[in-house]
């Protein structure tokens, strides 16, 4: 995925759950992405190919990214989709 690196931390394990027909998955926030204009925005690589060039230049969805974080000296993961009034997702590790 892409974001803009001014609102979103750079390089973090993320959860993206989106309208598309694969809705929900993991991915690497590893792209400052040429078409980000507006913070807030995130895009989502398609592929290479014909097929993805034209998924690509065509599909809006919105959707929720989630970040998920190690918290140090703990076995917790913390997840935070920068959004305000969002419940940070808290599990304890084995």
């Amino acid at each position: 995925i892409a974001t803009d690196k001014t609102v979103f931390p750079r390089a973090m394990f993320a959860f993206a759950a989106v309208a598309l027909d694969s809705p929900v998955g993991f991915a690497l926030d590893q792209d400052t992405g040429g078409a980000i204009r507006a913070a807030g925005r995130c895009d989502v690589y398609m592929g290479v190919g014909d097929h993805a060039a034209e998924l690509a230049g065509s599909t809006y969805r919105e959707g929720r990214l989630y970040y998920l974080f190690i918290k140090p000296h703990s076995d917790q993961i913390v997840g935070y989709s920068g959004q305000k009034n969002t419940r940070l997702l808290n599990i304890k590790g084995n």
